[in-house]
């Protein structure tokens, strides 16, 4: 008799590895995503380099723990993706806003100015500011959030293979897919941006020719 608060048992199947195996590279794939992408869009994140990774980490651990449970997880991943990647590109669209308003403000280019700002910098009480670590604080939880559905498969997969050094196996070779996934796609984009940024120099110097003189 299965317990009411166990999920019910997998058989291990090839779909099962199959899944195993996709959860691991989509995993791999999306937690490179966010460390590259979240501090190129959200500068206050670049003097935290390890706030996406741990909460990577911790979103799959979490979801690893709640493998047991009957509820799943993983349909509000798309969900929270994309409220992860929106707040990104929202904190991009008002960089310029948020230098006055975060307790960075405009000398964000020094981490002194994180890490020691007490004594170098003097804050204006009258003016209201939101302190950087909320800001870091609310990037870590979204992105744990985002990753609790993927362990969450992940434990399960995990659970219903009966030979644990397969599993294992199967995970490396999931996270190895996913970092070559990554990879291209990394190659991908910055050879399409590089050539546009080529068409549009060699476009500006044609324009910049003097034209030809007529008789």
């Amino acid at each position: 008799m299965v317990h009411s608060g166990s999920p019910a048992p997998v058989e291990a199947t090839q779909s099962t590895r199959f899944d195993l195996f996709l959860v691991s590279s989509l995993f791999l794939f999306l937690e490179l995503a966010f460390i590259r992408w979240l501090p190129a869009q959200v500068l206050f994140l670049t003097f935290f380099t390890n706030t996406v990774l741990l909460a990577s980490f911790l979103g799959l651990s979490l979801g690893c723990l709640a493998a047991r449970h009957r509820r799943n997880y993983l349909p509000l991943t798309p969900a929270l993706l994309a409220v992860t990647i929106a707040a990104g590109a929202a904190m991009e669209s008002i960089r310029l806003a948020l230098q006055d308003i975060i307790d960075v403000g405009k000398n964000a280019t020094s981490p002194q100015m994180v890490y020691f700002s007490t004594e170098v910098r003097v804050r204006d009480v009258a003016s209201f500011a939101v302190p950087i670590e909320l800001v870091a604080g609310l990037f870590f939880l979204l992105v744990a959030a985002t990753m609790i559905g993927l362990g969450q498969v992940l434990g399960r997969r995990f659970a219903a293979l009966p030979n644990a050094v397969e599993a294992y196996l199967v995970n490396i070779g999931g996270s190895l897919a996913g970092l070559v996934l990554f990879s291209i796609c990394s190659w991908w984009l910055s050879s399409s941006a590089s050539a546009r940024g080529g068409s549009r120099r060699s476009g500006g110097s044609r324009s910049s020719r003097p034209g030809c003189c007529t008789s």
